[in-house]
C-alpha cells in the first residue's frame, strides 16, 4: 500500500521540487543584480570624491587670493604710512583706503561662499541622481522578489492539492482492496 501512495505520490513531488527550483533560480538571479547597487557605490564614491577635491582645491585657490590681498593690501598701507608727513596725513591716507579694504573683504567673503554654494550643489545632484538610482534598482529587485514568492507559493499549494488528493485517492482504493488471507490466518 505504502509503495503505491509513494509511487503515485512521486510525481508531484518532483514537479512541486521542479518548481521550486526555478522560482530559486528566479531568486538568484535577482541576487546577483545586486551588484548594480554595488556598482553603484563605488560609482557614486568616485563622483563624491572628484567633488570634494575639485571644491578643496578651489576654497585653496580662494584662501591664496585672500592672503594674496591682504599682504597687497598691508604692504600698500605701509607704504602710505612711510610717505605720510604728519599723523594727521597718515590717518586721513588710512581712512581714505578704507573702502577699498571693506570692499576686498566682501568680494573674498563672497567668493568663498561662492565655492561652498557650487559644492553644496554638486553634492546635491550627486544624491538625486544616486536616490533615483536606487528606488529604480530596488524597485526591479522588490518586483522579482514578489514574483518569485508567488510563484512559489502557487506551485507549492497546487502540488499539496494534488498529492493529497492522490493521497487520498490511494488510501481509499487501499482500504476498498480485501485483503488477502495467508496460511497463517493473519491478513496481509
Amino acid at each position: 500500500m505504502f509503495e503505491t501512495i509513494k509511487d503515485r505520490t512521486a510525481p508531484f513531488v518532483d514537479n512541486a521540487a521542479d518548481r521550486t527550483r526555478n522560482a530559486t533560480v528566479m531568486l538568484a538571479d535577482a541576487v546577483a543584480r545586486t551588484h548594480r547597487p554595488v556598482d553603484l557605490a563605488v560609482k557614486t564614491s568616485l563622483k563624491l570624491n572628484e567633488i570634494t577635491h575639485k571644491s578643496v582645491a578651489r576654497l585653496v585657490k580662494q584662501q591664496a587670493r585672500m592672503i594674496e590681498g591682504t599682504v597687497d593690501a598691508a604692504s600698500k598701507r605701509l607704504h602710505v604710512a612711510a610717505d605720510a608727513h604728519n599723523l594727521r596725513d597718515l590717518v586721513n591716507d588710512q581712512m581714505a583706503m578704507f573702502p577699498a579694504t571693506r570692499d576686498r573683504f566682501v568680494k573674498d567673503a563672497r567668493n568663498t561662499v561662492a565655492v561652498f554654494t557650487e559644492t553644496r550643489e554638486e553634492l546635491t545632484d550627486l544624491i538625486r541622481s544616486v536616490m533615483e538610482e536606487a528606488r529604480k534598482e530596488t524597485g526591479e529587485v522588490e518586483k522579482t522578489v514578489r514574483t518569485a514568492k508567488r510563484t512559489v507559493t502557487r506551485k507549492a499549494r497546487t502540488a499539496k492539492k494534488k498529492a493529497t488528493k492522490a493521497t487520498t485517492k490511494v488510501t481509499k482504493k487501499a482500504k476498498a482492496t480485501p485483503r488477502k488471507k495467508t496460511t497463517t490466518g493473519k491478513s496481509k
